[in-house]
């Protein structure tokens, strides 16, 4: 996470709220850009310790324009002394019990109630955990399925990739320039059930109505077209697709 993403990759975009999960942060200071232009932020559970933490680093955590406007999770993460800080600022505690869902679904819930955002961005390195990613992809599975998340766009953010669902139908995607070439890598994965008919444009490696299931064809390992007449890429499926792409420069 080199750079700051630019949100055109979500049309007409200009708010969007950012969550931070229990996960380490690897780039300071772009989370930081992406913290403090965010309309609405909020840190679940362990992610409190992480954003407390950084602010202390670059010592913003005495002004309050930088604190999390929520602080939400069952609260077995989060440290008891950053929990102490934050509701000695004043920051909207909230906590959720309910083990049946997870923290990161109780919280984007949570937020949803709070703001007007469409635009989701959420800070969620993996540290290793393959079943914490695979719970996070849940999580989009999830909020696609449910009346008030499901037209939202939510984007699964780590140092190196940037992570979202493709529902059924047509979808244009336009690349940074400094992304447009022939090392960054770019993924469609197929989860939970077969895409029988996807179709793309833009890639080097392009689907022809092809099917994407497990046990079968996955792109994964691609990249862009370098022949294309622009940095973009098209995509078309009949089903929830994961669209995964790297956003560090080469």
């Amino acid at each position: 996470m080199k750079f700051l993403l630019r949100l055109h990759l979500t049309p007409n975009c200009d708010k969007y709220a950012f969550l931070v999960l229990n996960s380490p942060i690897h780039d300071a200071e772009t989370t930081l850009l992406y913290w403090k232009n965010a309309c609405f932020r909020m840190a679940i559970d362990g992610g409190g310790n992480a954003i407390h933490d950084l602010l202390r680093k670059f010592r913003l955590d005495d002004h309050d324009e930088w604190l999390p406007h929520v602080v939400i999770g069952d609260f077995d993460s989060i440290r008891s002394e950053v929990l102490t800080v934050f509701q000695n600022r004043k920051v909207k505690i909230v906590h959720t019990p309910d083990q049946d869902e997870t923290d990161f679904f109780k919280g984007l819930n949570e937020a949803v109630s709070r703001t007007e955002a469409s635009i989701f961005m959420v800070l969620c390195e993996s540290a290793g955990r393959f079943d914490h990613i695979m719970s996070n992809v849940n999580t989009l599975f999830k909020a696609s399925k449910q009346n008030n998340t499901k037209n939202l766009r939510i984007f699964l953010l780590t140092s190196n990739t940037i992570t979202w669902l493709l529902q059924p139908g047509s979808h244009t995607l336009q690349i940074p320039l400094e992304l447009w070439n022939e090392k960054s890598i770019c993924a469609l994965i197929p989860v939970g059930q077969p895409c029988t008919h996807v179709t793309t444009t833009g890639l080097k490696w392009n689907l022809k109505n092809d099917v994407l299931q497990f046990g079968g064809l996955v792109s994964s390992s691609n990249t862009y077209d370098m022949n294309h007449s622009e940095p973009t890429v098209t995509v078309q499926t009949d089903n929830n697709l994961i669209w995964s792409m790297s956003i560090d420069q080469p």
